[in-house]
């Protein structure tokens, strides 16, 4: 399940679900909040996939726990604040219009490989570099596709 997003950044694009963590509040912790306050549905354990860190010269600076569950939801999908919610099938993930950075990391959770990644953007949220830590390569450069 993901969202398209009402709200920038990447409004209009599919994203994964997720936010911010509260006071006293583990990654994994929020990400099970996060699904339950932005879907309804409740997850119990899902699988650690990476971190992203993204980072700008304004405001738009995070850092990403990504996380992997499995959910056996309903056809409908609930009504969130956030965006539409949408059904999507792994191997349409290459397909759909999601931020640059996302695509790379669906590749990633697709094999099973944990990630570290770093991402740098100019001033106008465009992608320059991405690199992985764990590997210690850099994945792109600005003009190239991830």
């Amino acid at each position: 399940m993901l969202l398209r997003r009402h709200r920038p950044p990447h409004q209009g694009k599919i994203t994964p679900i997720g936010g911010k963590i509260d006071p006293h509040e583990s990654p994994l912790d929020a990400a099970v909040r996060e699904t339950r306050e932005e879907t309804g549905l409740q997850i119990s354990r899902p699988s650690y996939c990476g971190t992203l860190v993204e980072s700008s010269p304004g405001v738009y600076n995070w850092i990403c726990f990504v996380y992997l569950a499995e959910i056996a939801g309903p056809e409908n999908v609930p009504d969130c604040p956030e965006g539409e919610l949408l059904w999507v099938a792994q191997e349409q993930l290459a397909h759909i219009d999601a931020p640059e950075i996302d695509n790379l990391i669906y590749r990633y959770v697709a094999e099973k490989q944990v990630f570290q990644f770093n991402a740098l953007y100019d001033a106008d949220l465009e992608l320059i570099l991405v690199e992985e830590e764990i590997e210690g390569v850099v994945l792109k450069k600005r003009g190239d596709t991830a």
